[in-house]
């Protein structure tokens, strides 16, 4: 397991990526490198009604039950109350003793949902931080890798080893982070081999460490002797150490659950406002009807923001608005399929004719300037 995998050499060197796995029409380009297809919405349809009647990702189904339950219980009570068998009366004169409880309920509702909040982003900035410097770490090595002696048909080669390297690192993260099986990656820029087969098997704990010191013994032993300064040399794994501490901190988001007594306390509290608000709306609204819409519109913003927090306090899953990890790998692997494939190495010159113009430019500017003597 200690051997790097050899890169893929003879004619198999077609560019096979990402775009032949048929996940890849479900999810839209949004990782940073490639976000010309990606444009984020903007909700701002005329009175909100596109987002109001949008089922997808809403939240809608999951506080039904909650709010059907509430109307339930307002509607036996009133039921109830005009047939004689409850006297709420005597219940309590005035709401104020009912909103001591619905104000800290509200109070704790929007505490928990920053907090869940955070943690989305947190898990979305620390994607973004692994995938970032694990390509700039790509993209400076092969630039460095530009400069050395070898024969363009090795650095074509070196070209293709250090992107399914990285390609494979990335997939291993995001196997370890999403819990899924089918990950695409560039497996056709290495070699088959019994490497892959020891990386799945029960000997290597983690893919993503034996995938950075196949990565580091690569780099290591490409510019142990180069012609770019060591200093300079050393940024790479300074990017590299930095894509390898976002992936432990997303890992650190994902494995951390959200603190249970303040979550069972949520549950507690929604519980007992789903069953007790529907008979303060009894007593205070004497139609049915209206009882019931009032117990409908008080509660669903509380059951809502209750689904919304429960969403965004995990961001690394399967549901709809979790983050598209294997998105992000199909985006990851484009863009290192095209490091080989359609970038140039060589940049474009100066323009010859720009000096010429901008002594011109000095000469006719220069006696409108006033300059003291």
């Amino acid at each position: 397991s200690g051997m790097l995998p050899p890169p893929i050499r003879g004619p198999r060197l077609t560019p096979v990526g990402p775009v032949d796995h048929p996940s890849t029409q479900e999810y839209v380009a949004r990782w940073t490198p490639y976000r010309d297809d990606w444009h984020a919405p903007e909700y701002r349809s005329f009175l909100g009604m596109a987002e109001i009647c949008r089922i997808s990702k809403s939240i809608y189904v999951s506080a039904l039950p909650r709010s059907v339950v509430s109307v339930s219980v307002c509607c036996g009570v009133k039921v109830l109350q005009r047939y004689g068998y409850v006297e709420l009366e005597d219940l309590f004169e005035h709401q104020l003793v009912y909103q001591v409880f619905t104000y800290i309920l509200g109070f704790a509702m929007v505490f928990r949902v920053n907090l869940a909040y955070n943690r989305w982003w947190e898990g979305r900035r620390w994607l973004e931080q692994m995938s970032g410097k694990w390509f700039d770490t790509c993209c400076q090595a092969l630039a460095f890798d530009t400069y050395t002696p070898e024969a363009p048909e090795q650095r074509l080669l070196f070209k293709l080893q250090l992107t399914g390297l990285f390609s494979l690192m990335h997939a291993q993260a995001i196997t370890e982070l999403s819990s899924t099986a089918e990950v695409p990656w560039l497996r056709h820029h290495l070699e088959d081999g019994p490497w892959f087969e020891e990386l799945q098997g029960p000997a290597v704990k983690d893919g993503v460490v034996q995938a950075t010191v196949w990565i580091y013994l690569l780099i290591t032993q490409r510019f142990h002797d180069h012609p770019v300064e060591a200093p300079v040399i050393s940024r790479m794994y300074q990017e590299f150490s930095a894509g390898l501490l976002g992936f432990h901190n997303a890992i650190m988001v994902k494995t951390t659950p959200f603190p249970f007594p303040f979550a069972q306390l949520i549950s507690l509290t929604i519980f007992v406002l789903m069953l007790t608000f529907p008979v303060v709306a009894a007593k205070f609204v004497d139609d049915i009807s209206w009882a019931m819409v009032f117990t409908w519109v008080s509660t669903s913003g509380y059951f809502m923001l209750c689904e919304v927090a429960s969403e965004m306090e995990q961001p690394f899953g399967d549901d709809e608005t979790d983050l598209p990890l294997v998105g992000y790998q199909e985006e990851f692997d484009r863009e290192l399929a095209a490091l080989v494939h359609a970038v140039s190495d060589t940049p474009p010159g100066p323009n010859p004719e720009m000096p010429l113009h901008m002594l011109k430019v000095r000469d006719v500017m220069e006696p409108a300037v006033w300059l003291p003597t």
